[in-house]
């Protein structure tokens, strides 16, 4: 349109519509209705109804307001829909909604069954003066975004406020049965200049997002950016799906690297997420999910995931964080790192080996650190998989609050709260039935700078530990303290240690509380608050019951300091093994024994069992129920024969039992015990 009054509309009704081709001196094939500079209507619409539509070659469809005024809608439906490739000169094929000027560009929307994009293919709405960008709207049944090895300019879904530009872009809304973007292909929303991003919105049954193109240095994905030095908010994300899987590399992301805050990543996916592998190996990085605020003073977006199961494997990710690992070229934000929350009925993290871990991250470098919460019927972390909550600079980290069932930790697999500087580590909480840490699993807390290590909270019914390890070390500060509380059973086996220790400074050990019923430490398994050359911190157990083996210790000592102190509560335990409580005072015999007669008349005293004592310390106290009658039964009448009387019998008058108080070697040399006044043979009737 170049003057006034509105643009008319421009459509179009075939069964194939074929748009291809552009020269690098003509420009692009296509169908276009701008509002050029100097007019003032609104700029005339595009509608297309064909049974297919194919763009390719560089050609275009695009409504354009190069004024104040309103571009045009672009509107769109055919049963397939395919955009292939770019020009000689690098134009992309593709279907756009623009503004230049101070106008707003109109929406995009389009229907079908199927939508292609190949090799460079677009569909985009961008801000490149200061006006506001339409929506995005697709609704189709089948979407692939699947570009070649060897394209540098790869197909993409974006909404964008340009460099140099102020503006807001608009929403992109997708609505399909099945989402695949493979080898570099996006769907992006991103501010490069001065305003706000647009939101993601994807609703789906099965989504896949699958690689990274090496030759354009692009993930697979959905991003929503603010660009390095840009001004405003970056958009949200939002995927409701059945199932979503991430792999090779391919990414979801909210990220700020400017001054303004990254937009949230919401997953509301009803069977299963599943995150896995990397692509580092091909210059790109690890799968997964990922909310960072990088360069300004910008604060990263939170990530919130629900599903049914979630499994991070082969080296993925889910990351919040203010600094970008492994690369010094990209300065740290300031901002706040974002919180993680998983709610899931099932968590699987499954590493590779502990050099290429799976892992849930939240760090920070100069703003506060994200907290983490992970709430799940069952978590399984195995095979070097990490769950970390860092701080590398003067912020503080974040918080880890586990809340499960069945928690099980093995095989190398860490959660650790850590810091490396002058923030302090954040706290682990673990709320549980059961807690299973073996072969090498480690719950830990550390501090290598100058901040405070953080505390471990364990609260568990059941906790058991085989080659398991929960610490807390400090090399320059206070170490922290590790509490396990209310629990009924707590099992330390084979090498296993709970630890807080202080090596290089004069601050004082962590402190150790336990609180379990019952405690079992066998085959070398430690209780530890050792220090250097501060003080050794102090361990106090409350229980009923506690067994050590021999090589299991409990010790609060300190190198050069002075020893902490080990405090064992358990008042009950007599009562809880059978024991009766005896009386402290000594009672009078006389009134409870009578003495015995002589050793002629066949009278017979035992000792059998063991006693009181077990055998040695590991063993349980059982009760002697067993009982043996060991008088000779051979010589009783019985009724129906009864014995003859002669006068050898014993006399029928009952023998008098007087108790011994002593003992002689009689003329035949045997001993024979004695009362005091002596007399051997009067004592009962022959």
């Amino acid at each position: 349109m170049f003057g006034s009054g509105d643009g008319g509309t421009l459509s179009v009704n075939a069964e194939r519509v074929e748009l291809i081709g552009g020269s690098r001196v003509a420009g692009s094939s296509g169908l276009f209705t701008p509002v050029v500079p100097g007019a003032r209507g609104d700029g005339g619409d595009i509608n297309i109804e064909a049974d297919s539509l194919l763009v390719a070659g560089g050609a275009q469809v695009f409504a354009l307001s190069v004024s104040t005024a309103t571009g045009g809608e672009i509107n769109i439906e055919a049963q397939d829909i395919e955009l292939n490739g770019t020009s000689p000169n690098g134009t992309p094929s593709g279907v756009f909604t623009n503004t230049l000027a101070t106008g707003n560009s109109g929406n995009l929307n389009i229907e079908t069954n199927n939508l292609v994009l190949r090799d460079g293919g677009d569909i985009g709405s961008s801000v490149l003066g200061t006006g506001k960008t339409g929506n995005i709207i697709i609704k189709a049944n089948h979407i692939d975004l699947s570009d070649s090895s060897s394209v540098d300019n790869t197909s993409s879904i974006f909404a964008t406020v340009a460099n140099k530009a102020t503006g807001v872009s608009g929403d992109i809304t997708i609505e399909t049965e099945s989402l695949i973007l493979n080898n570099g292909t996006q769907i992006s929303s991103s501010v490069e200049g001065s305003g706000k991003g647009g939101n993601i919105d994807i609703r789906a049954h099965e989504i896949d997002l699958i690689g990274y193109n090496s030759i354009a240095d692009e993930s697979s994905g959905l991003f929503t950016t603010i660009f390095p030095g840009a001004t405003g908010d970056s958009g949200n994300i939002t995927i409701t799906a059945d199932n979503l899987r991430v792999s090779s590399g391919a990414q979801i992301s909210v990220a700020t690297g400017g001054f303004g805050f990254a937009g949230d990543l919401t997953l509301r996916v009803s069977e299963s997420i599943e995150l896995t592998g990397n692509a580092i190996a091909e210059g790109g990085g690890s799968s997964g999910l990922f909310s960072s605020a990088v360069f300004g003073d910008g604060n990263g977006g939170n990530l919130d995931l629900t599903t049914d199961q979630l499994i991070i494997k082969d080296g993925a990710t889910v990351s919040a964080s203010n600094f970008l690992s492994g690369n010094a070229n990209v300065p740290p934000g300031t901002g706040l790192a974002g919180d993680i929350t998983i709610n899931a009925q099932t968590i699987v993290l499954n590493g590779v080996d502990v050099d290429t871990p799976s892992s849930i991250n939240a760090s920070t470098f100069a703003g506060g650190g994200g907290n983490i919460e992970l709430n799940s019927q069952t978590i399984t972390a195995t095979n070097g998989a990490q769950v970390n909550a860092e701080t590398s600079g003067k912020g503080d980290g974040g918080l880890i609050q586990v809340n499960t069932e069945n928690f099980t930790l093995n095989n190398g697999a860490v959660f650790s709260s850590r810091t490396s500087a002058a923030g302090d580590a954040g706290t682990i909480s673990v709320t549980g039935s059961v807690l299973e840490i073996s072969n090498q699993g480690t719950i830990t807390t550390s501090s290598t700078g100058n901040g405070q290590a953080g505390n471990i909270d364990l609260k568990s019914a059941e906790i058991q530990t085989n080659q398991g390890l929960i610490i807390a070390t400090s090399e320059q500060s206070g170490g922290g303290d590790i509490n396990i509380t209310n629990t009924e059973f707590l099992l330390m086996d084979n090498n296993s240690l709970i630890s807080t220790s202080v090596s290089d400074s004069t601050g004082g050990g962590g402190n150790i509380v336990i609180a379990s019923d019952y405690i079992v430490n066998r085959d070398n398994s430690d209780i530890r608050a050792n220090a250097s050359f501060g003080d050794g911190g102090t361990i106090s157990i409350n229980t009923e019951v506690i067994l050590l083996s021999a090589d299991s210790n409990i010790d609060a000592s300190s190198d050069f300091g002075i020893d902490g102190i080990v405090e064992i509560d358990n008042p009950d335990s007599a009562q809880q093994i059978g024991v009766v409580q005896l009386s402290a005072e000594i009672p009078d015999s006389t009134g409870l024994m009578t003495s015995l007669c002589s050793v002629e008349e066949k009278n017979v005293m035992a000792v059998t069992g063991k006693g009181g004592l077990a055998e040695n310390p590991s063993q349980v106290l059982r009760g002697q129920s067993l009982w043996e009658d060991l008088r000779d039964f051979s010589l009783v009448s019985h009724p129906e024969y009864p014995a003859a009387i002669t006068k050898d019998s014993v006399s029928s008058q009952p023998t008098k039992i007087i108790e011994a108080e002593g003992w002689i070697i009689n003329p035949k040399g045997n001993v024979q015990l004695v009362v005091t006044n002596y007399a051997p043979f009067n004592q009962c009737k022959k």
